[in-house]
């Protein structure tokens, strides 16, 4: 495999994350979440665009419409690209300011996986699945910093890690509630000195990792199976 890497964007994030990509509007979409701000670019001209956010963001994912989910520090929003509001989806009750949210994906479902994290790395997080009614459940808790939120291709493995154990988790992953109790240990990030980040999972099934405290980026080298 031969990589080639591209910088797209004129100015450096503060803290930039979670590209999505957009198939039916030929848009790559990221955010800054201390800038609070959501990016969009459009190969095809260089075209850009950006949306002011209320507080921190973390994570976004595609919404029907002319929307976007969004895992703001309080919550689960719905962000109207139209006129840049935000408005709430899913907000535990009640609040507690040593929370935010964090890393989030969506489920091969339509539905939008967001964890939160605590403010000072205590173990306050939660992996909340959050459904497009805005009813929700916790699939994980105890998480110091959610992260590394991915699906296999088919779906049936989901990926997911508290950056500071240095392990990525493998759970067995449906299309109704049923999530495996516990997970298989896929990647113990320790070996390579670092915690992981953000992941995503090309079509081979292999896994990308975003190496933080070391740069990197690290893949699987052959298709990950369903092994949770």
């Amino acid at each position: 495999m031969t990589l080639r890497v591209t910088r797209i964007s004129a100015t450096a994030d503060l803290l930039g994350e979670s590209p999505v990509w957009d198939s039916e509007r030929q848009l790559l979409y990221w955010v800054d979440g201390v800038s609070r701000r959501v990016h969009a670019y459009r190969p095809a001209s260089g075209a850009t665009r950006d949306w002011q956010v209320p507080s921190i963001i973390g994570s976004i994912g595609l919404g029907s419409g002319d929307t976007l989910v969004a895992g703001l520090a309080d919550g689960v929003y719905s962000l109207d690209l139209g006129s840049g509001a935000a408005r709430p989806l899913f907000r535990p009750a009640p609040a507690d300011p040593r929370v935010r949210f964090n890393d989030g994906k969506m489920d091969r479902q339509g539905r939008f996986l967001c964890g939160s994290m605590g403010v000072h790395a205590d173990p306050l997080g939660q992996l909340h699945r959050i459904e497009a009614s805005g009813a929700s459940i916790v699939l994980a808790r105890d998480i110091r910093i959610s992260n590394t939120l991915c699906f296999s291709p088919n779906g049936d493995t989901m990926y997911f890690a508290d950056s500071l154990e240095r392990k990525i988790r493998a759970y067995r992953y449906g299309p109704g509630d049923e999530v495996a109790a516990e997970p298989s240990i896929l990647v113990d990030t320790g070996q390579y000195n670092s915690a992981s980040d953000g992941a995503t999972v090309d079509a081979e099934g292999c896994l990308w990792v975003a190496l933080i405290q070391i740069g990197r980026l690290r893949a699987s080298r052959r298709a990950v199976s369903s092994t949770a």
